[in-house]
């Protein structure tokens, strides 16, 4: 997250928008406690700012303390089947944004994996648990039962480092016999 919101801050720097002159900035983090995400989002709400960003999970949250100030999406999976919106042409409400659908993708990267190594049979996923419904946890499940491979599920939870997430990646395919581990969803 930290590289995103320096490109943010960078991106309205070049446009003219000037922190401490032509805006104001509010940041909230959660630190990876989804326990915290409603309390701020009611904070955030409270101070009646013109347009709220958020990524991932927080935009339910979002959602609700509002219905009405502007949520602006910066980056999330599936806005669709997380329940953002109906529509990616025509978003719904207050909200607008990007949304990762990289989905077509999932069956190639287990195309590409049993390319690799050919005697993949077990693979594990890891998904964030507070992600919500994922159309790439179904797309991966799909495609690997078309390639012969089973893929258990290792829901994980928030928090840790990026090294943290790395050894319980390692451990769950160790831990399961697994010939490979796929990140589906890993950012909350």
């Amino acid at each position: 997250m930290p590289r995103l919101f320096t490109a943010f801050r960078e991106g309205r720097r070049e446009l003219g928008y000037v922190e401490g002159q032509n805006i104001r900035l509010a940041v909230k983090s959660a630190r990876g406690r989804p326990d915290l995400i409603q309390g701020l989002a009611a904070d955030l709400v409270a101070l009646k700012p013109d347009v709220i960003v958020t990524i991932g999970i927080a935009v339910r949250a979002v959602r609700r303390a509002s219905p009405t100030i502007p949520i602006v999406v910066a980056a999330t999976t599936d806005a669709v089947a997380q329940g953002f919106t109906s529509s990616l042409a025509r978003p719904a409400d207050n909200i607008t944004g990007q949304s990762f659908l990289n989905t077509e993708l999932s069956a190639k990267r287990l195309e590409l994996l049993k390319d690799t190594f050919p005697r993949v049979r077990r693979i594990a996923m890891l998904v964030y648990a507070g992600s919500g419904p994922s159309r790439d946890v179904t797309e991966t499940r799909t495609a690997a039962q078309r390639l012969g491979i089973a893929p258990p599920t290792s829901r994980c939870t928030a928090g840790g480092s990026r090294a943290g997430f790395q050894r319980r990646e390692t451990r769950t395919g160790r831990r399961r016999r697994c010939s490979g581990v796929g990140v589906v969803q890993c950012a909350p």
